[in-house]
């Protein structure tokens, strides 16, 4: 092979049995979490044992290998046990980590995953000039100890976690995404655990932090109006809703919500902004290790509440890229492709219990990946969204003034298909 006969000129070989090893057992774990029948159960004790073998070893790479297999685990929401095991086995190796060549980019590897996508799309190559050490080490620090704390959240416990998530709060570098997504996280446990208060507060500092998001927008109202009876004040501490996004409070009828499928290996669907890079890039100022880095996905309280697969931070391997179609395709001969539906429906309505319609209820759909999404019912009581097809789990919330709603929320899972009548009943609440 090419590669092979140019390893002549080198001092060593490209590739090395540790290395074939390593890459072996991540393809074993990949393997093991990206079943092709998404129907049938991940196997726990495969998945366990395909982490941990990933994740062995003595080298400097292993807290990193260690980070990323606990990021999937607690994705997938299978033996998340293991994921918090895996956390706290790399808490010991930090400062051996960010000692390697390349921590700056190992410690980024997920905020600095669109640089280098659009660097290699335009021809170029990132410049990603060295970070301080410290500041490193804390990234690293407070990484192991937001996922430690969301594995423990998604095994329900609680207590454990918000001690965890409150470290990660106050070891990361304040602004950086990862700071934020700890924060978040933070306000879920604290919700979980009937802090709401308190959960408020950490909610409106991370959405605070960086730029107006509506889904988080749309759970700390959610939380805001159940805690203190309307949302007076609201615009006050977090700013108007001056983002002109797909969801509003108040959507069109005729305009269901629409949630957009984010890429398996991408947390955020928002970046914050990163140097530009041109064919012939220049000397970029050298970001501090929280520059260049995407928004941390949202997730939501129990009322909203986080999906247990909701996904923590996680770094990834690069993506491959899709295959492109065949050069040779005739523009006039159609071609005919099968294929798997990329969305579906979930549409429902919420009555009283005369069978009446009740309108302007929120609407709040949260996805397996922690995506928020709200609309409103119209005048004939119905609501819709747009989502793709899963084989986890969309969690469906509704909630008005003055209202209280049988079932709480619903849980639709495992379906390739339009989901009807996910429909509640609405109740006017009693006065104290």
């Amino acid at each position: 092979a090419p590669e092979r006969r140019a390893a002549i000129f080198q001092f060593a070989a490209a590739d090395n049995k540790n290395d074939a090893a390593i890459l072996k057992a991540l393809l074993a774990f990949a393997t093991a979490t990206n079943q092709a029948n998404e129907s049938v159960k991940l196997d726990e004790a495969i998945v366990a044992g395909a982490a941990k073998e990933f994740a062995s070893g003595a080298d400097d790479m292993r807290v990193y290998r260690q980070l990323y297999a606990a990021g999937v685990l607690i994705r997938k929401g299978v033996a998340l046990q293991t994921a918090y095991e895996l956390t706290e086995a790399a808490r010991s190796s930090v400062e051996t980590a960010v000692g390697i060549p390349v921590a700056t980019v190992a410690v980024q590897a997920e905020e600095l995953r669109d640089i280098r996508a659009r660097a290699i799309a335009k021809g170029a190559t990132p410049d990603v000039p060295d970070a301080p050490r410290n500041v490193l080490a804390n990234i690293l620090r407070g990484r192991v100890e937001d996922s430690a704390g969301w594995a423990l959240y998604n095994q329900g416990k609680t207590d454990e976690a918000i001690e965890h998530l409150k470290r990660a709060a106050g070891i990361l570098p304040e602004g950086i995404p990862l700071w934020r997504t700890a924060l978040w996280h933070l306000g879920a446990a604290l919700d979980q655990a009937g802090n709401k208060q308190e959960a408020l507060a950490y909610y409106i500092k991370s959405y605070n932090s960086g730029d107006p998001d509506p889904g988080r927008r749309a759970v700390i109202e959610h939380l805001y109006q159940k805690t203190n009876g309307s949302l007076d004040g609201l615009d006050e501490q977090i700013g108007a809703n001056r983002v002109a996004a797909s969801i509003s409070p108040q959507p069109r009828a005729d305009k269901p919500g629409a949630v957009e499928t984010p890429s398996p290996s991408a947390p955020e669907p928002q970046t914050a902004a990163s140097p530009e890079l041109t064919p012939t890039p220049a000397p970029v100022v050298a970001p501090t290790a929280a520059e260049a880095a995407p928004v941390a996905t949202p997730e939501a309280t129990q009322t909203p509440t986080p999906s247990p697969t909701a996904e923590g931070p996680v770094q990834s391997p690069a993506a491959s890229p899709e295959p492109s179609p065949s050069a040779g395709t005739q523009e006039d001969v159609p071609v005919i492709r099968l294929k798997a539906r990329a969305t579906v429906k979930i549409t429902g309505t919420v009555r009283d219990a005369n069978k009446a319609p009740i309108s302007n209820v929120v609407v709040v759909l949260i996805s397996p990946r922690g995506t928020v999404l709200a609309t409103t019912t119209d005048t004939k009581g119905n609501y819709s969204f747009i989502v793709s097809p899963s084989q986890q789990g969309y969690r469906v919330i509704p909630s008005k003034d003055g209202y209280t709603f049988q079932p709480v929320d619903k849980l639709v899972v495992s379906f390739n298909e339009d989901q009807k009548e996910v429909g509640f009943v609405g109740a006017v609440s009693r006065a104290p």
